[in-house]
């Protein structure tokens, strides 16, 4: 069973990934936009885009649609259970930081 702390923070990564895709899409701009906000928040989405014939897949889009609900409850559980409440998401927050600045440092040359 879910504790309370993984609902509350699968609820709100499931509202933040609404805005979230808009914003992606909308850079996008039909495919001549420069695909910042995309780069910024799916990140991982991105990068995998180099395996995938620099084409956002369906598994791609799964991955984006999952991300931020996933950050949530990972979160969620963590400060529910954890001593060093803040441990998790601050990791989870580097990580996700990483694979961003990995993003814009030109290695996706489809996507600038």
């Amino acid at each position: 069973m879910c504790s309370k702390g993984t609902l509350r923070g699968l609820a709100i990564g499931i509202v933040i990934t609404f805005p979230s895709i808009i914003l992606a899409i909308l850079s996008g701009g039909a495919g001549h936009g420069d695909y910042a906000f995309a780069r910024l928040l799916f990140p991982y989405t991105m990068l995998l885009t180099l395996a995938q014939g620099d084409t956002i897949s369906l598994p791609l889009r799964v991955l984006a649609l999952i991300q931020f609900p996933s950050y949530g409850a990972i979160a969620g559980f963590s400060v529910s259970i954890s001593k060093n409440k803040w441990l998790i998401p601050l990791i989870l927050t580097v990580i996700h930081l990483v694979f961003v600045i990995a993003c814009f440092s030109g290695v996706l040359p489809n996507f600038s």
